[in-house]
């Protein structure tokens, strides 16, 4: 695994058969209470990634080359024009005790909503 890491390619299985694929790695920001297993990617229709770690979201317009933090807050916020335009429909109450993360899915809809599940709970992972 160390050596896939350190190395300009990913494994790729189609039909049976496992390929070196030739790639360009570049590292996400660290998420301090995340984990490298809990990553979800998206492609929007215009070509920016979405990236979404345990506790951070971030969007890439240059092919994953650079990555601009999304910030996140209790309020529930919707886009029907990827992201463009947010409208805040609700409110996440939070105690004292809880934290906010991701939830462990990121899905893009049909209309091309981006859809990423918040957790709340008290269950704190990392440096939190």
């Amino acid at each position: 695994m160390q050596t896939l890491q350190a190395s300009d390619y990913i494994l790729h299985v189609r039909d049976g058969r496992l390929r070196k694929m030739p790639v360009e790695k570049i590292r996400l920001p660290r998420d301090p209470q995340g984990h490298t297993k809990r990553l979800c990617m998206a492609l929007s229709p215009d070509g920016s990634l979405y990236a979404k770690q345990h506790m951070l979201l971030h969007k890439s317009s240059d092919r994953g080359r650079t990555w601009t933090h999304l910030p996140r807050d209790p309020t529930v916020y919707a886009s029907h024009d990827d992201g463009l335009n947010w409208t805040a429909i609700g409110q996440i109450d939070i105690s004292a005790d809880e934290v906010m993360s991701l939830g462990f899915s990121m899905t893009r809809l049909a209309d091309e909503t981006l859809l990423v599940p918040m957790l709340v709970g008290a269950d704190r992972i990392g440096d939190g």
